[in-house]
């Protein structure tokens, strides 16, 4: 499906702007499927994985409450969440926030 925010309703189709980009789309389609509208709920979230070379493993607990801390304060309207491991790799470990 496509998302971003509603440019103009008129009566033959919609206009959607995502990424700077205007797409068209007919409302005898948009009539037919289900649509959301999530800048109405009061939280949103997002799944964001991180990277940390072995060698900074160190730092991991230090670094993942500052990147939180700093997420919240310039996303007031995300879910809070927790971080964890998600993969060992050969060079690195992956966490998600």
């Amino acid at each position: 499906g496509l998302s971003g925010k509603v440019v103009s309703i008129g009566l033959v189709e919609t206009e959607i702007e995502s990424n700077n980009v205007i797409t068209k789309i007919p409302n005898s389609k948009i009539a037919n499927e289900i649509v959301s509208n999530i800048s109405r709920a009061p939280k949103s979230q997002v799944v964001q994985t991180i990277r940390f070379k072995y060698e900074d493993i160190k730092k991991v607990p230090k670094v993942l409450p500052d990147m939180r801390d700093e997420i919240e304060a310039s996303c007031p309207k995300l879910a809070h969440g927790t971080a964890m491991l998600k993969s060992y790799e050969a060079d690195h470990i992956q966490t998600e926030v």
